[in-house]
């Protein structure tokens, strides 16, 4: 899927989200982080150790720790650990890139169901040399 170059963002969305109000600063900072490193790959989860974790997202493990906990508690972020790996995935950004591939589904379906008088992307240069056989 192409990255987006910029992301669609609500300050009052944010402000507004009560799951969010209910978090300290600590966990807040820590799910912008992540929010951010989603949105820089492409991706609605990130995986890994709590070490690789605390890494990505510039904070101590105790601070990831109990950031993690804390988003969890409040179900900002959907977090699940297991075997020792963590991932943590944002449900918004999911429901985002699913419709988004459903679009995508739906116009291609569209295009081949229907073809046009031209084809949707034309050359520049093959435009030229209709109009000269016009002529």
């Amino acid at each position: 899927m192409d990255k987006l170059p910029w992301e669609k963002w609500y300050h009052g969305d944010w402000l507004k989200d009560s799951s969010v109000g209910r978090c300290s600063l600590l966990a807040r900072g820590l799910w912008i982080e992540l929010l951010s490193l989603m949105f820089l790959d492409s991706v609605s989860e990130i995986s890994g150790t709590p070490d690789e974790l605390s890494r990505i997202a510039r904070c101590s493990r105790v601070e990831l720790e109990a950031g993690l906990e804390e988003l969890k508690r409040t179900q900002c972020a959907s977090v699940t650990v297991c075997n020792g790996n963590v991932t943590v995935a944002c449900r918004r950004l999911q429901k985002q890139r699913n419709a988004r591939e459903n679009t995508a589904k739906r116009v291609k379906r569209h295009r081949e169901k229907q073809p046009g008088n031209a084809p949707v992307t034309v050359q520049k240069s093959e435009v030229r040399s209709q109009k000269s056989e016009v002529r």
